[in-house]
């Protein structure tokens, strides 16, 4: 799992680019993890928004969004930002390829202390 800021374009011409926080994971392990059946195919094949970065973007299910220097991804699922982690989009390794941006690795890790 990495979490990485992909640059997507805005259309707005004084803010062509845009970083949007993405949660890159293998689909069926983090689709499992979260108890979210549908959220690997999802993953598998596009991108996942957060409900609010959809909302802000004026995309939804079926539309696609242009990256930053070329190329387009279609919109597979819009779902509530809690079920995401937290992070503005959500894709597959597979979709997104890992190294555009700076990547931050990390381990939740419980904290066993009573």
């Amino acid at each position: 799992m990495f979490s990485s800021e992909e640059m997507i374009a805005s259309g707005d011409p004084a803010f062509p680019e845009v970083a949007v926080d993405t949660l890159i994971a293998d689909p069926p392990a983090i689709s499992n993890a979260l108890g979210a059946p549908t959220l690997a195919a999802a993953m598998s094949s596009g991108v996942v928004l957060a409900s609010e970065e959809a909302t802000l973007r004026k995309v939804s299910t079926g539309d696609t969004i242009m990256l930053a220097g070329g190329g387009s991804v279609k919109v597979t699922a819009v779902l509530d930002a809690h079920i995401l982690g937290g992070h503005e989009m959500a894709a597959g390794p597979a979709i997104v390829q890992r190294g555009r941006a700076a990547v931050a690795n990390y381990l939740l890790v419980a904290d066993q202390r009573q």
